[in-house]
């Protein structure tokens, strides 16, 4: 489904500012390969005052070396 996908929106609440464990679980079980060129948004949410910017810099990170497009804007609902 991945591969056949124009876009993806990657959502993840922020724990212990990172991303979500289950998130990071879901991304190893796919085929780096079908990640390749796909456009990426990111959309993080943060119970804390702070946001959740430290969770969206890491799936930023997570995209940039599956050699995904990630979008330069991003939600972050705090």
């Amino acid at each position: 489904m991945i591969r056949n996908a124009d876009g993806i929106v990657l959502g993840t609440p922020e724990y212990h500012s990172s991303f979500s464990g289950v998130l990071k679980n879901a991304l190893d079980l796919t085929d780096p390969e079908d990640w390749r060129g796909r456009m990426i948004a990111l959309v993080g949410i943060s119970g804390g005052s702070a946001g959740p910017g430290s969770a969206l810099v890491g799936l930023r990170s997570v995209g940039r070396g599956l050699y995904a497009w990630v979008l330069p804007g991003q939600v972050a609902i705090g």
